[in-house]
């Protein structure tokens, strides 16, 4: 079978002037069926926690500089569902340890590329890596760095929710008017 070219990702029209370091990260409640903001994560690699019925959603932008092929990939203990310019490219079923999934090459283009990762873990030892491999990583798989992980300013500063961690970075942060509250 032949697979064809690989898809054109088109970058999302965001202004740079509104972005600030980091993915935007959602905790959900299944308890209370919501979801909360918790801190802003300046890269996705964490591993060896062992935390009960966890629910993650890291949101926002990844910033490609150099056009070119890419491959996006994610190794995790649990379910993972990573969406890029609004295509779901993979989902990895919940219950496996330390498996991993990419996306195949694609064509991207220079710019910032609207991204979310869903993550979760039912019980056991949570853990979720999210790496790159093109032109920007020198062509070697490597974790997504923190100068290309991206957020848009929202509606209120992480500081005034209740049960935000401390921000990554001096100064205001801030969430994303999907729900949360200030």
């Amino acid at each position: 079978t032949t697979t064809g070219p690989p898809p054109v990702m088109v970058p999302t029209t965001v202004a740079p002037s509104v972005l600030r370091p980091g993915l935007v990260v959602s905790r959900f409640y299944p308890d209370h069926g919501r979801a909360q903001v918790i801190v802003i994560d300046r890269v996705v690699n964490h591993y060896a926690s062992y935390l009960p019925r966890l629910t993650l959603n890291w949101r926002g932008f990844v910033h490609i500089q150099t056009p070119g092929l890419y491959q996006f990939g994610a190794i995790a203990s649990g379910f993972v569902e990573f969406t890029l310019d609004g295509r779901l490219f993979f989902r990895m079923p919940q219950g496996h340890t330390n498996i991993t999934n990419n996306t195949g090459n694609l064509r991207m283009q220079g710019g910032y590329h609207s991204l979310s990762i869903v993550y979760a873990e039912a019980i056991g030892s949570a853990g979720i890596t999210l790496k790159y491999q093109g032109p920007d990583s020198g062509g070697k798989t490597r974790t997504v760095p923190a100068a290309a992980l991206w957020h848009e300013v929202g509606p209120c500063p992480l500081e005034g929710v209740p049960a935000v961690q401390r921000p990554v970075c001096a100064g205001p942060r801030w969430a994303l008017g999907n729900g949360e509250s200030c």
